[in-house]
């Protein structure tokens, strides 16, 4: 069965994260019906599979240290990039970034659909 695009890219997403199905008929309300599922599973599950992270103000008081965080932490980042050759033109193709020295973080998307 089809549903709109929005509902489809929402299943579609779901399948891939292993989150638990929103009740019939609430597929596209979930999360404005659910706020700390959104907060806590969803968004935690959307940025781990776009290699993000998912950084949380407990309080306005805390925005300025979160924003400091996020500010240093986007001055210490490098952006990889690079063109696949000879993999399927279409499907799922999982992506592995790893250090050589393991000296670091690494936050990166598990793959992509061409």
């Amino acid at each position: 069965m089809r549903l709109d695009p929005e509902a489809d890219q929402m299943i579609d997403f779901r399948r891939r994260s292993r989150l638990p199905p929103p009740p019939p008929g609430q597929t596209r309300r979930w999360f404005l019906e659910e706020p700390q599922l959104f907060r806590h599973e969803f968004l935690s599950a959307l940025t781990d599979e776009t290699g993000g992270q998912l950084i949380v103000a407990g309080s306005s008081g805390s925005l300025r240290d979160v924003f400091v965080k996020i500010v240093s932490e986007f001055k210490t980042r490098y952006v990889l990039t690079y063109s696949p050759a000879n993999v399927a033109p279409s499907g799922w193709h999982p992506i592995e970034v790893r250090l050589k020295n393991k000296k670091g973080d690494v936050r990166a998307r598990r793959g992509y659909t061409r």
